[in-house]
């Protein structure tokens, strides 16, 4: 079964074709290697979930990271005017 774009898929790129045709030959090509070494991901049921959200590995506890959220929140005394 042969891969499809979808409508939009297909302007999207149309529209980059146009902006890439002002590079310089030394772009075009760094670009096309850029473009050829992506890696493909397959997003299945079972892992599309957990990619959905992000996170990070930290040493911190949950409480010690909402300590450091208030502790670095900047709040102005200022009027806000609305013109």
């Amino acid at each position: 079964m042969a891969a499809t774009m979808t409508y939009t898929e297909r302007n999207l790129v149309n529209t980059y074709a146009v902006l890439f045709n002002n590079l310089s030959e030394v772009c075009k090509a760094a670009l096309a290697d850029r473009l050829l070494k992506i890696e493909n991901k397959v997003i299945t049921a079972s892992n599309g979930f957990a990619l959905s959200f992000g996170g990070w590995e930290t040493n911190q506890t949950t409480d010690e990271i909402k300590a450091e959220i208030k502790n670095n929140r900047k709040f102005r005394e200022k009027d806000i005017i609305f013109v």
